[in-house]
């Protein structure tokens, strides 16, 4: 994958051997909030990235460089992304 170097998203298997790229088989609670749910059937993927978590956003393309999510009625591209990180000591 390309990205600005020093912060830059790789989609491999984990150290572990897990895929990288999978489809959720329950609901995923990530946070406190009622809303904070990942709903079951969403394509996921996962990665490791350098640098501060909070610069940086993840976007996927397809082969012809459009954004990758659903779309709706209206033709618009819905998709959204979560990064799961520690807090760097510097806050």
């Amino acid at each position: 994958m390309l990205g600005v170097t020093s912060d830059n998203v790789d989609f491999r298997e984990a150290q572990d051997g897990t895929t990288a790229i999978g489809r959720l088989t329950e609901d995923y609670k990530y946070g406190d909030e009622a809303e904070d749910v990942i709903p079951k059937g969403s394509i996921v993927f996962t990665g490791s990235f350098k640098g501060n978590p909070a610069y940086n956003v993840v976007l996927l393309y397809d082969q012809d460089g459009n954004n990758v999510g659903s779309v709706d009625e209206a033709g618009n591209v819905n998709a959204g992304s979560i990064i799961l990180a520690d807090v760097p000591a510097g806050g």
